[in-house]
């Protein structure tokens, strides 16, 4: 399940590959990275707000002199719990927010000044795909996206988990 409410949570286990291979030496869980400022380690790319959108459940805005905004349909019952707990929602909504999101930045990225969001989101996006074709040719760029999209929706099984899901509502 993708927790978008707090930050990611590290397990590290040191294994002693000397004298006695494979014996656990430490372990420690639930750590959190540390950066350099407050504001820095509760820093997130992506807003999540509910909001009145007619028959539309979710979309992005940008006009918004900050970072993108994830718009849920407020008439959603608790739309960002949902959002935050519900793996049917998370699987159907994410991929394809993650995915406007990028395009929006690649190819508005004249207007983006350097160390902003959208640098923060082309990194963020190298971290899970490779590194960013050089140049702005669209196949090139879209293939790039399409990729990046595939390994996060990968990381969190997403298919997996709305098929589970599906089959789990069927008697």
């Amino acid at each position: 399940q993708l927790d978008l409410s707090s930050p990611t949570l590290f397990r590290i286990r040191i294994v002693d590959e000397t004298e006695h291979l494979g014996r656990l030496i430490a372990s420690a869980d639930r750590l959190k990275p540390e950066g350099d400022s407050e504001e820095e380690k509760r820093s997130s790319l992506l807003v999540v707000r509910s909001r009145p959108l007619n028959q539309q459940t979710w979309k992005i805005e940008f006009d918004t002199g900050g970072k993108p905004e994830l718009c849920i349909n407020s008439r959603i019952p608790d739309a960002i719990g949902q959002l935050k707990n519900n793996p049917l929602l998370q699987s159907l909504i994410l991929p394809g927010a993650f995915r406007q999101v990028l395009m929006f930045f690649l190819w508005n990225e004249d207007d983006e000044e350097e160390g902003g969001i959208a640098e923060e989101w082309i990194t963020f996006a190298e971290h899970i795909g490779d590194e960013r074709p050089p140049g702005r040719d669209p196949k090139q760029l879209t293939d790039w996206i399409d990729v990046v999209v595939a390994r996060f929706s990968e990381s969190f099984e997403l298919c997996d988990i709305l098929l589970h899901k599906l089959e789990g509502g069927v008697s």
